[in-house]
């Protein structure tokens, strides 16, 4: 008990002391007399700014409360107006983000997901190959589906480890490690290439200026993300079996995958609602640049 009580008090400790260092600095940087180019305001407005980084590096406050902070700073020293202070609020940018996480909640507890994974993974080969491919290919299919990689990554996981079991792997064997590199791959590093994959494509999106976010809209994201996906897709497969491949061949009979899909039911009517939903809401993404309506409408209308 009692070491327990010491760490907490020395982080305390470290907490105060990554405070203190923050307003120190951002105090004196406010005080600092402004070059020409600059008023008492900016550099107030630096300091302030100095202060929340030094916050969300160290993580002394929690991010979204340094923001705010930050934000009713800039308005009651008046450096900034409440209108341009709390501006993102206001865009669409955030309701877009507050959409799909909603969306994200939403599929990941219908079990869609899983099905859709299981269903790819009896189409390969029931080998290592098979399923490395298997996996990769299933976290491509789902990603632009749920736009939370922690999600995808979670339903996908157990998904990859029974499949491990299944083939006689080893718990942090090279087979294990290979199939749960490859749903990484799948399930993770494809956020990039649809920017419904996760929602740090719409924050992304919300920091371009207005011309050019007219212009990325689903499609032309994709588009530009086409060699990349390439590169990912090609270079992780090889890569994992190259690092990864077991030194015997192995394979597996179906019925593990069977087994699971038919633990799973026949499909609910939640399920086929969710599917049809988010396919619209997919094909307006899709022809955004033809329809003009914004991204923004079709997932609050899917929420």
């Amino acid at each position: 008990m009692e070491k327990k009580k010491w760490s907490f008090g020395n982080l305390i400790i470290k907490k105060i002391f990554f405070e203190t260092i923050a307003i120190l600095l951002g105090v004196l940087v406010a005080l600092i007399s402004p070059p020409e180019t600059l008023s008492a305001g900016a550099m107030q407005a630096i300091g302030l700014l100095l202060w929340a980084l030094i916050n969300w590096i160290t993580g002394v406050i929690p991010d979204y409360v340094t923001m705010l902070i930050m934000s009713c700073a800039w308005v009651i020293l008046k450096i900034v107006p409440f209108e341009k202070a709390f501006v993102a609020f206001s865009g669409s940018t955030i309701w877009l983000i507050i959409a799909v996480l909603t969306i994200s909640v939403g599929v990941s507890k219908c079990g869609l997901l899983k099905r859709i994974a299981l269903a790819v993974m009896k189409i390969f080969p029931a080998t290592f190959k098979g399923q490395v491919a298997a996996l990769l290919g299933s976290g491509y299919v789902i990603a632009p589906l749920i736009p939370s990689t922690v999600a995808k990554a979670s339903i996908a996981a157990p998904i990859a480890r029974s499949i491990g079991e299944t083939l006689g792997f080893e718990k942090q064997s090279r087979g294990m490690t290979g199939l749960f590199s490859a749903m990484y791959s799948g399930f993770g590093l494809s956020a990039p290439i649809f920017i419904s994959a996760s929602f740090f494509g719409y924050i992304v999106l919300g920091t371009l200026p207005d011309s050019l976010k007219k212009t990325f809209t689903w499609g032309h994201w994709l588009l530009c993300m086409i060699p990349y996906a390439l590169i990912l897709i090609i270079g992780c497969y090889f890569s994992i079996i190259k690092m990864y491949k077991p030194k015997e061949q192995v394979t597996f009979e179906y019925d593990k995958v069977r087994r699971m899909s038919k633990e799973l039911g026949p499909m609910s009517w939640e399920e086929k609602l969710v599917m049809v939903i988010l396919l619209v809401a997919i094909g307006f993404w899709i022809t955004e640049s033809i329809t003009g309506i914004a991204a923004v409408i079709p997932a609050l209308l899917v929420v």
